[in-house]
This record gives structure tokens, sequence and C-alpha cells, in this order.
């Protein structure tokens, strides 16, 4: 079924789709393995709750400008820029002997992040039309899946079950090749998004237009408090099973399993987030998320800890909805500015919770970053995402924040904005 779909879809997805699979599997190679590299160059959880905290800030410095101008002029060369410095990467991964090259590794590692994702994500979004955005995002998420459930299992061959500093290095070493691949492909293979660009512009004005839309700041509320419950707990987490007595082998379990249920959840997901609505299959996804969390916090044994993760798979499957919510708020000229102005709120947020995470693991006790995480989500934020955000999926055209006066569109991109907004009710709750 899904073979004969993607016979069907553009040349521009076949190449989204084959761009999405090299970049996860380069970054799943390594992905069980980095917190606890990393733990060997510290001499402390709040040294590691810091480099998250470095990493957060960086993007939210770098992703504003990013998003601004992948809007404004190149979305395409923007997103290679930022892929071009990711290359830098895993090489102060591979070469790093102390403390202080990880360090540099993190600040690019933040700012290529910064730079690529808004640009990225509009490029994604705008490669489908509103019926097909679910079932496109689904295979999406299949793509981001698939080549991660095996790059583990590979890398844990390659390690094996010491975890040293010099066994993990080769994974590096394997993800520098792959990422100068993946940046080769791109650039020949991706086309240019010429979509809804307008030169002249103001990047602070940019955002002060976005931010004046009431459904977009009840938004970014949900998302910076996101931020900080779940920057308590998100970088030891891998740790913490490692104290519970999880291998190399129990993690690569753990991520594998996770991105297994994942998938096999994902078409589904698509379907209730189109049936049912955005919102609802947010909240469901919340629901599982923290039976799976219990589970996690109960664990005794290294089978429970993989079972939890299981389980938290489902729960990111139907998480899909956040994505498709958060870009149909907006209309697609906005889209690479509103991504990068919510990774701004999302990472600045995140910087004092990854610190206060680390004196919570060393001064009280880890699972209390859990329990707090738990009790204000559902308390707190799904509350107001069900109260105050609009439901967009029977939308035709989405909430728009007010067209800035002082920019020059192409006359026909106006022309038809213009007979969009008098043909559809402008929504501002």
């Amino acid at each position: 079924m899904i073979k004969n779909k993607l016979k069907n879809f553009s040349d521009e997805l076949k190449v989204i789709f084959t761009k999405t699979f090299l970049s996860n599997f380069i970054s799943g190679v390594s992905e069980p393995y980095d917190s606890v590299y990393v733990n060997q160059f510290a001499s402390s959880k709040i040294q590691i709750g810091f480099l998250s905290s470095l990493n957060s800030f960086l993007i939210s410095i770098f992703s504003l400008p990013g998003g601004f101008l992948a809007d404004r002029f190149d979305r395409k060369k923007v997103y290679l820029f930022g892929l071009f410095l990711s290359i830098l990467v895993p090489f102060f991964y591979f070469i790093a002997n102390d403390w202080n090259i990880i360090v540099i590794a993190i600040i690019f590692s933040g700012i290529s992040t910064a730079i690529s994702s808004p640009a990225w994500n509009a490029i994604l979004a705008n490669s489908t039309n509103n019926e097909e955005r679910g079932y496109v995002y689904a295979l999406v998420n299949i793509f981001t899946i698939l080549p991660v459930i095996v790059a583990p299992i590979i890398a844990s061959k390659i390690i094996g079950n010491s975890m040293k500093v010099e066994d993990i290095k080769p994974i590096y070493l394997v993800q520098l090749i792959l990422i100068i691949v993946l940046f080769v492909y791109v650039t020949i293979y991706l086309k240019k998004d010429e979509r809804f660009f307008g030169k002249k512009g103001n990047i602070i004005k940019d955002y002060f237009e976005l931010q004046e839309n009431k459904n977009l700041r009840y938004w970014l509320i949900i998302k910076s408090v996101g931020a900080l419950i779940f920057g308590l707990s998100s970088p030891f987490m891998l740790i913490y099973a490692v104290t519970i007595g999880a291998s190399a082998i129990d993690l690569a379990m753990m991520i594998t399993l996770r991105k297994l249920s994942n998938m096999i959840f994902s078409l589904k997901a698509s379907n209730v987030a189109d049936e049912v609505g955005r919102k609802k299959t947010i909240i469901l996804s919340h629901l599982i998320m923290y039976l799976a969390i219990i589970l996690f916090i109960s664990a005794k044994s290294p089978e429970i800890l993989i079972l939890s993760y299981f389980i938290w798979g489902i729960s990111d499957a139907f998480s899909i909805a956040w994505s498709m919510e958060m870009m149909e708020l907006v209309s697609p000229e906005f889209r690479s500015r509103w991504s990068a102005l919510e990774t701004f709120v999302w990472n600045l947020f995140s910087i004092p919770a990854f610190i206060l995470g680390g004196f919570i693991w060393e001064k009280v006790n880890f699972v209390l970053s859990l329990m707090l995480l738990m009790v204000i989500d559902a308390t707190f934020r799904m509350t107001m995402l069900y109260l105050k955000i609009p439901e967009t999926k029977k939308q035709k055209w989405y909430v728009i924040p007010p067209l800035p006066r002082n920019y020059e569109y192409d006359r026909n991109i106006t022309d038809m904005l213009k007979k969009a907004q008098a043909n559809y009710v402008h929504r501002d709750a």
C-alpha cells in the first residue's frame, strides 16, 4: 500500500523521504550512547545539564535569524548551510580527549540545528496540501524511524558492552562520513522552495507580527512550560537507565523498540488526527506517555525499562498531531519564521530546566523530575491546549496573523492571500 502511494508522490516528496531516512540513520548511530559518552568527560551531572543548556541557548539565539532568512531568501540554501555546519559535530566528538572539545561539538550542534530546522520544517509543510498532510507526516515519521531501528543495533555491535570512550569513538567517524554523503545528496536533488518569498522585511517586526495573534501566544505559553518540565529529565533518562542496570544492548533495545512502536502506530495516529482532531490526538498521546513514565519510574530491571520505552513510542506516534497543529496555525509564507519562533521559545526555557534537572538529580531524586512533568503537563498544558487553541483539522485557511503592511509580496501572491481571507473566516480566538 505504502509502495503504491509513494509512486504517486512528487519527486520533491521522494527526495524529502530519502533525506529523512538518511539523516535519521546518521543520528540513530549514536543516539543511545551520546549522553553516556559525554558523561565520561564530565565531573558532575550539573555539567551535563550545562551542556544541554548551552545547546538550547545557541538554538534560541540562531533560530530566529535562521527562520527569517529562510522565509525571506532561500530555504534550501539556509538548510544546506546548517547541514554543512553539522558535519563538524561528529568530527569534534571523534577527536575529543577532554571536556573542552565536547563543548565545541555542542556549540556547532546548537548552531547547525537552529539554522537548518526552521527551513526544513517549512520545506516539509509546504510540500503537501492540508488534506494530505496527515498521511505525508505519518510517512515522514516512518522514514524517520526505520533507520533508527537498525542504526543502534549496528552501533552496539561496533561498541560492544564496555561503553568506554575509546569503544564509542568509531561511531562518530561513521557519522562524519555519512553526513558528508547526505550533504552532497541534498545539494544535488532538493529543489529550491521559491513560494511566498518577500525579500524586504525587518526581523523584529516579522516576529512581533506573529506573537500579536492570541492563538499563537497561547501556543507559545504551552510550549514554554513544556520546555521547562521536559528539560528537567530529558538529558538524564538513559543515564538513569544505566543506574538501574541497563547495558549497551539494553539501551539499544530501549531506543529501537520505542522507534518501532512509533513507526507501527504512525499511520493509525495520522488517521486519528484527521478523524477526531489534532487536539484530542495530542491529549491521547500524553495519556499514553504518563503510563510509560509510571512504568519507567517503577522499573527494577532493564526489561521494565524496555517496556516503558515501547509504550512511550506509541505516545510519540500520536504526537505527530503536535507538528500538524503547529504548522496549520499559520499560512505557508510564515512557516519558517513560526517554526523558528517556537524553537526559540522551547530552547530558551529549556536552558534553566536542564541545569535545574542536574541539581534535582544530585540534591533530591531524579524521579521527582518525572513526577513534576506528569502533574504540570496534565493540569496546565493539556487544559490550556483544549480550551485556548483552535482545532485546525477542518479549516481550509488557518489562523493567519495580520499581513504586514510594509512587506512587498509578489502581486499574484498578495491577490491570492486577499481572496483567501475574503472567502474564509479569519480566526483570532
